[in-house]
């Protein structure tokens, strides 16, 4: 008499039943083999969160120098920070300073090359690895730009939005710009410190001037706003850049 020769399907209804009659007569062996399937799964889970975040930070890191370069950061300032070899400065400790004190303000002076820009766009640059959007959430401006802002300009008043809602905003080499009697920046400037301010959004100002004559030049209420919720670090005298470190 010749076996009956099962069809794929009614093969795989038997071997099923069998598997369930077997682990209903073995039920702490069944518990035991499906929590150790779990625990194998989540590990596998785990090694390729893991492995996605590696990657995602490596593609971060190797992409931010080109985006810190497109917010307008100086290239040479861009290029210190890549190469691993600024070393800490008066600049950057205020700038830990600030966020381990839960500031959101920090006023930057000392001379020209002290390497106040260099620590403004490595803390930039730190905000950028945070975040891997490429919609740039940080924003680098120099205030010799930002002095030919114009009440009407539309592009003006995009980058004032900008300026008031970026994550982290460096305004850089405050003092140094030309304002005319019709200029409008001061009251942009004093804007965007008020609202930064208000909503506690990091801000890096730059400077050759002395706190005192940055205090009167730009008035009171900024001044206001910096000493209540702020970092000013004099950051001394003698360039970096002659001894060949910024």
């Amino acid at each position: 008499m010749h076996a009956v020769k099962m069809t794929p399907i009614a093969d795989l209804a038997r071997r099923n039943a069998e598997r369930k009659a077997w682990e209903a007569e073995n039920p702490e062996v069944t518990a035991a083999w499906n929590a150790a399937r779990v625990e194998d799964e989540a590990r596998r889970r785990d090694r390729e969160r893991h492995a996605f975040e590696e990657e995602s930070r490596r593609l971060t890191r190797s992409n931010a120098p080109a985006r810190l370069e497109r917010l307008g950061c100086p290239p040479r300032a861009v290029a210190l920070w890549d190469s691993g070899k600024g070393r800490p400065t008066a600049a950057s400790a205020a700038l830990e300073r600030m966020g381990q004190e839960g500031k959101c303000l920090t006023l930057l002076t000392g001379d020209t090359g002290v390497g106040k820009t260099c620590a403004a766009v490595a803390y930039l640059a730190s905000e950028l690895l945070l975040d891997a959007r490429d919609d740039l959430p940080v924003l680098f401006v120099r205030a010799t730009e930002c002095a030919r802002m114009g009440l009407y300009d539309e592009g003006d008043k995009k980058l004032a939005h900008q300026m008031r809602t970026a994550t982290a905003l460096v305004i850089d080499d405050l003092g140094a710009e030309f304002m005319s009697d019709g200029s409008i920046w001061r009251t942009v400037l004093d804007e965007v410190i008020d609202t930064r301010y208000g909503d506690g959004l990091a801000t890096v100002l730059t400077t050759n001037l002395t706190a005192e004559a940055f205090k009167a030049r730009y008035g009171e209420r900024i001044a206001d706003r910096i000493r209540h919720a702020g970092v000013v670090e004099n950051c001394g005298t003698g360039s970096l850049r002659m001894r060949g470190e910024g």
